[in-house]
């Protein structure tokens, strides 16, 4: 009785470090929609990596076609579909069609190199029903619908943080349905990595390398190495940059913050070394970031 008792408690702490993680990295997307008749304008980032397609079916029902998904699928209001993009940035799912008069879209892009892991882990498509999902799931996709047909003030930004939950709830229920065990889902599932992966979430401006890493793994540098970058298909060097680059991004959002307490908070005693990092990985200096952050915000307000 002690070994099952002591068994399921390390299955379950095991499971919360799954989820733990998995909440920290989809914390990392963001989605945009675009009300299907309207003209928004949206200013292209270079810093912004597709990943896929967002539709939820507003008031009416929708019609999905495509040669490579069989039989038309028909979306009912609430119903939403994740049609991802390959490595190319094309749709994985051939000629996907979907026809409807209230159809809310978006694109899903992440910062920095993230999409790449979504890019491994995700099907061409697959859609989310409200009988499936919950009742939460219900309720906001009815208030995203609901906003989509108002003039609140603000609608624009609302929509978007809708999206972006309604995203994670979608592939949160997915991995808990799938058996879709590869590449991310895998890090995930890995205890050593993972508890690897939250330290350096909850500690970014620690002085990381590949020895203490190993070390809190309990595994040898070449072997941790290798299993970092067989799962998150970037080396422990390499993702620790990114996570302190989508911090900063973030950061920079505070006019309270200079460029240099930024680059102090994510880890860089150096501005210099800072400057070269984050305008590599994002594709413009922290300045040019934070003015375009500055001038789109008001825009999405008036959408």
């Amino acid at each position: 009785m002690y070994t099952e008792l002591k068994t399921a408690l390390v299955k379950r702490s095991h499971r919360d470090d799954l989820i733990r993680s998995l909440e920290t990295l989809l914390d990392l997307s963001l989605v945009h929609v675009d009300i299907q008749g309207t003209d928004a304008d949206e200013q292209q980032s270079p810093s912004r990596q597709y990943c896929g397609m967002f539709h939820l079916a507003g008031a009416h029902a929708c019609q999905v076609h495509g040669s490579s998904i069989g039989a038309p699928v028909r979306l009912e209001p609430g119903d939403l579909l994740i049609a991802s993009f390959d490595g190319n940035g094309d749709l994985k799912a051939i000629d996907l069609q979907i026809n409807g008069p209230s159809l809310i879209r978006g694109r899903l892009y992440f910062t920095g190199g993230w999409h790449r892991q979504f890019h491994e882990v995700l099907p061409p498509w697959f859609v989310i029903r409200p009988g499936d999902a919950g009742d939460v799931y219900r309720r906001l996709s009815n208030a995203m619908i609901e906003v989509s047909h108002s003039n609140i003030t603000g609608r624009g930004v609302i929509l978007n943080k809708l999206a972006e939950i309604l995203f994670t709830i979608a592939i949160c229920h997915y991995a808990k349905r799938s058996d879709a065990n590869l590449g991310l889902f895998t890090a995930f599932s890995d205890r050593r990595i993972s508890k690897v992966l939250n330290a350096i979430h909850e500690d970014p401006s620690r002085g990381w390398n590949v020895q203490t890493m190993a070390a809190l793994a309990c595994m040898s540098r070449s072997s941790f190495t290798q299993r970092f970058t067989q799962l998150m298909k970037m080396p422990p060097g390499q993702y620790i940059t990114y996570w302190r680059m989508h911090l900063a991004e973030r950061l920079l959002q505070d006019p309270r913050l200079s460029v240099a307490d930024v680059a102090e908070q994510v880890g860089y005693a150096s501005k210099a070394a800072f400057y070269r990092l984050f305008k590599r990985i994002q594709g413009m200096c922290p300045g040019e970031m934070r003015a375009i952050r500055a001038t789109t915000a008001p825009n999405q307000e008036r959408l």
